[in-house]
């Protein structure tokens, strides 16, 4: 259902921006995409499985990637596509699924 007119809020971009500079060194770049990764895992939770990982470490390391945050460090195309890959083997091995076994106790 469509909200009246007088309840639409605009919400602009830049207040939810870092108004800070870009990053300046590899590490730092590195150090931006492991954090967006954590939070957003963080906030999917217990849905995620092995392609929802890596779909989702490669889409923010593309969003950073074409919205320019990389632009004032030497972040190469594949030192990105290294750290998607490391990101994505680390958040498998910490979320992947145990296996149930019939009358197990829990720990």
């Amino acid at each position: 259902e469509a909200q009246p007119e007088e309840l639409r809020t605009v919400v602009h971009e830049s207040s939810f921006r870092y108004p800070g500079p870009k990053p300046q060194t590899r590490e730092a770049a590195v150090l931006m995409v492991a954090d967006a990764v954590e939070g957003a895992t963080r906030a999917i939770g217990s849905d995620l499985t092995p392609k929802r990982i890596e779909t989702l470490v490669h889409e923010i390391a593309i969003k950073r990637l074409l919205d320019g945050q990389f632009d004032e460090c030497s972040l190469t195309l594949a030192q990105l596509a290294t750290v998607e890959d490391s990101l994505t083997k680390s958040l498998i091995g910490i979320y992947h699924g145990r296996i149930k076994y019939p009358d197990q106790k829990s720990a």
